[in-house]
């Protein structure tokens, strides 16, 4: 059964660009330092939920945190 969250999105220019089939995840929409403070509290049990989703196994353990870099966004 398919999502209703599934969009097909073919002009974006990352899926657009891309030679191979490709998803783009949103994983959230950030208007305020409340929306902020959940995604940085949830980032590494949402990055194990998408793993786990993707590949279709459970991972063993809770999310280990993922090393922090500096990002240009």
């Amino acid at each position: 059964m398919r999502s209703t969250w599934i969009k097909d999105r073919e002009a974006l220019g990352f899926l657009k660009g891309s030679a191979k089939p490709a998803i783009l995840i949103e994983v959230c929409f950030v208007d305020t330092n409340t929306n902020a403070g959940a995604y940085k509290k949830n980032f590494d049990n949402c990055c194990k939920t998408i793993a786990e989703t993707l590949s279709g196994k459970k991972l063993k353990g809770e999310a280990k945190p993922v090393e922090k870099k500096n990002v240009l966004h």
